[in-house]
């Protein structure tokens, strides 16, 4: 199984353009981290980076879900096992937002700062400039990603064909007419 690499394009360069191998491209040091087996990502230089601040977000509601007896630890858990987690293996999380809709997640953020009398779910800022601009995803062709030149029949396959296959895999899906 591939893992993530994640590093600035600084930080990159400083490990691997300055390191004795003498890669001194950010190129050479994405093909050296792609040969070891990673996945290199290029990310701005801040508190976090990519996998953790979205971690910590997902980690923090699931403490509160428990927290607000809203459900227990175990539902919680099983629910992000078969559930948000499979969903997001085949897809990126701004791919499925693209995939659903920017007014999905416009519309779910603006529900739940009412109904749970919060702020912790703004919509951000690009959401809504995407909204205001039309670009709300696959639909209109762009959202998040462009897919002008992708054939949305054929993708739409594919990732549905992709998520099957996963889900029998892990055993979450039902065999025909049981």
């Amino acid at each position: 199984m591939q893992r993530l690499k994640q590093r600035t394009t600084e930080s990159l360069a400083s490990e691997i353009g300055e390191a004795p191998l003498g890669f001194g491209s950010e190129h050479e040091g994405f093909e050296l981290l792609g040969a070891l087996g990673k996945v290199p990502v290029r990310c701005a230089a801040t508190a976090g980076y990519i996998v953790p601040r979205i971690q910590a977000a997902a980690m923090a509601e699931a403490a509160r879900l428990v927290d607000d007896g809203v459900a227990s630890a175990e539902d919680v858990d099983i629910a992000i096992r078969t559930g948000f987690g499979p969903r997001y293996t085949t897809m990126g999380l701004l791919e499925f937002i693209d995939w659903g809709g920017l007014d999905i997640l416009y519309y779910a953020c603006n529900y739940l700062n009412e109904a749970l009398d919060t702020t912790r779910f703004t919509v951000p800022d690009g959401v809504a400039q995407r909204m205001q601009d039309g670009r709300r995803g696959l639909r209109e062709g762009v959202g998040y990603h462009d897919y002008g030149d992708v054939d949305v029949a054929e993708y739409r396959n594919n990732k549905l064909s992709e998520f099957v296959t996963l889900l029998r895999h892990l055993e979450l899906l039902p065999e025909p007419g049981v």
